[in-house]
């Protein structure tokens, strides 16, 4: 703390001014956005980007003083390892494929990046990695693409909602093996859409 405390003086930044909002609708995660505010005594460093109601002034020094963002959750490449971790403890596969939504950023960064990247290290052959995109409404072209790979296991980089619709197709095709989902599925309602029971991913 006393670093970062000297080198935000470094900047003019004389305080942090951290407010939490409420978790991010879309990621399931509280997620605070970063801004910068400079006035004639006080500049600081604070995390509301998204306020409507910044003046002009507030968003050219927003945009001058960046990068000082802050948030409240681990990035995905800080979880995903460790659920992989677990995943894997359970259902000790070998292969999978990973059915990506390449239209959020979130979740592309996810499904191209982190979780290949993880899978390789824990030794696990990522047979194929098919892409959906937001909003789309049938995922039986992908679904039928992934059953004809037979692989052991699913990895799903989706939001809760597209996620959801992605296993229940899943499911309906008679695949039986284990899934596992990204953090932007960690919302209730993935499993209302997904289904309840063994529809589920585990």
């Amino acid at each position: 703390m006393v670093e970062l405390h000297r080198s935000l003086n470094a900047f003019g930044v004389s305080s942090i001014d951290l407010r939490i909002s409420p978790g991010d609708e879309r990621h399931g995660e509280a997620v605070a956005r970063g801004r910068t505010r400079r006035t004639a005594r006080h500049p600081n460093a604070g995390t509301d980007a998204g306020d409507d109601n910044q003046s002009g002034r507030d968003r050219e020094a927003a945009a001058k003083n960046r990068p000082w963002a802050f948030r409240n959750a681990l990035s995905s490449d800080q979880m995903n390892g460790y659920l992989l971790d677990v995943w894997l403890k359970r259902n000790p596969v070998k292969s999978v494929v990973i059915l990506t939504d390449v239209k959020d950023a979130f979740t592309k960064v996810d499904g191209t990046v982190v979780f290949p990247t993880e899978l390789k290290q824990k030794n696990v052959q990522v047979l194929d990695n098919i892409s959906y995109q937001t909003g789309d409404i049938d995922y039986s072209a992908q679904v039928t693409k992934a059953k004809g790979l037979n692989p052991e296991g699913i990895v799903v980089a989706g939001l809760y909602n597209e996620g959801g619709n992605v296993v229940r197709e899943i499911r309906k095709q008679g695949m039986k093996q284990p899934i596992v989902g990204a953090l932007g599925m960690s919302e209730p309602r993935f499993l209302d859409i997904a289904g309840p029971g063994p529809t589920a991913p585990r």
